[in-house]
């Protein structure tokens, strides 16, 4: 190869670098320099990787985050009068939503991954037992004189710096909890699935199911506040649930009531409601699913969404679930199932059931427990290199860019 000595060059009306998107960039030789179209970036081949020039230091971050499911709803758990082993759309934790982002971040910026856990199933600690919401803001499940619910899960985000609220810059929500109850359908409200995934464009949570009495479903998080509490009274004296608050689901409400338990909120930006208890009746209503957040996406919320100033957005979607339908769109007669996520079509999606809501064991055996819901999972790449995957662990995971 030869090598040219042009000395200095004066360029009276400024460099025109070779321009390329981040798909068609071409293959690395150190210290080759492009004008990247895609990053609206003039970026540079530096040890093995394209990094920014001349951008205030800054590099491009990409995310794709699934929230964890919620735990499933049981059958009796001191009678085999109406146990079932057929109804498989019912009692169902709610799918964790799908949010993806992209920004530009100052390098030494500090991120917070924080991978939200599924909740848990009913009856999987012991028989009577309130089942736990997943790390992250799910709320617990309860139990009534012959069923349970499960806990809601927790949602997966990034922070800046510090894991709260304010300094939040991507956050997918955790599915609502199933609700507990005998083991099927007695008409179209009598079906207890935890609400799954996001209903629209600013990020509010579904609902969950309503209760056998048909009071109140519990409502999804907000950008502004948490999910609404299902209603109680009604001819059943069906039991109120509670509202979601900040980053957590609401607890279901233990009543003692002889059927129905409510399913646990999942946690978001805001956290879903739990379900109603149904008194003297059959089934509860599920926990409503968390809200999804993005920073400096255009999208009030409280607190307001203000940008920060290590991080400059570029970009987001959410994976939009309707009521009614699982993830992937099939719709079963009347069931709300939300079990199914959104996003397992996506390239990056790490698979083993990532964000999939709980079904409830389908058996003719009393007191059996309902399965967990599945964790949730973050997937990042910086300046266009390599996917990593962070899956639950119980431990947050910190890097600097």
């Amino acid at each position: 190869m030869s090598t040219i000595n042009v000395g200095t060059v004066t360029l009276s009306n400024g460099l025109i670098l070779p321009s390329f998107t981040t798909a068609t960039r071409p293959v690395g030789v150190e210290g080759l320099m492009i004008y990247n179209t895609t990053e609206k970036a003039i970026q540079a081949y530096i040890a093995g990787t394209w990094s920014n020039v001349g951008s205030g230091g800054k590099k491009t971050v990409e995310f794709k985050v699934w929230g964890a499911g919620g735990g499933g709803g049981s059958q009796n758990r001191t009678t085999s009068s109406y146990l079932t082993t057929t109804e498989y759309y019912v009692k169902q934790g709610g799918a964790g939503g799908f949010v993806t982002a992209s920004f530009k971040v100052a390098s030494g910026t500090q991120l917070v991954f924080s991978v939200g856990q599924g909740g848990r199933g009913a009856l999987q600690a012991s028989n009577p037992s309130s089942s736990l919401g997943g790390y992250n803001g799910g709320g617990n499940g309860s139990y009534s004189s012959y069923d349970a619910s499960g806990g809601g899960g927790g949602y997966s985000g990034v922070f800046i710096g510090t894991k709260i609220q304010s300094n939040a810059l991507v956050i997918a929500p955790g599915g609502g909890g199933g609700g507990g109850g005998p083991g099927y359908p007695g008409n179209g409200n009598d079906q207890g699935n935890g609400g799954g995934g996001i209903l629209s464009g600013d990020g509010t949570g579904n609902k969950g199911a309503l209760n056998f009495s048909g009071t109140s479903n519990a409502g999804g998080g907000t950008p502004n506040a948490g999910g609404i509490a299902g209603a109680g009274g009604g001819s059943y004296g069906a039991v109120a649930g509670a509202a979601g608050a900040a980053l957590q689901g609401a607890n279901a409400v233990y009543s003692g009531n002889v059927w129905g338990s409510g399913g646990g909120g999942g946690g978001g930006w805001y956290g879903g409601g739990s379900g109603a208890g149904d008194g003297n009746a059959w089934t509860g209503g599920g926990g409503g699913a968390g809200s999804a957040f993005v920073r400096s996406s255009g999208i009030p919320t409280t607190p307001s969404n203000t940008p920060l100033t290590p991080v400059e957005y570029n970009s987001h979607s959410y994976g939009l679930q309707d009521y009614g339908k699982y993830g992937n769109g099939v719709v079963y007669g009347s069931y709300n199932a939300m079990r199914g996520p959104a996003g397992t079509s996506d390239l990056q999606y790490p698979g083993n059931d990532i964000g999939y809501g709980a079904t409830m064991i389908l058996t003719s055996s009393v007191g059996a427990a309902a399965y967990n819901g599945n964790n949730g999972a973050i997937v990042y790449r910086i300046d266009g290199g390599v996917w990593t995957v962070i899956n639950y662990s119980g431990a947050d995971v910190t890097i600097t860019i």
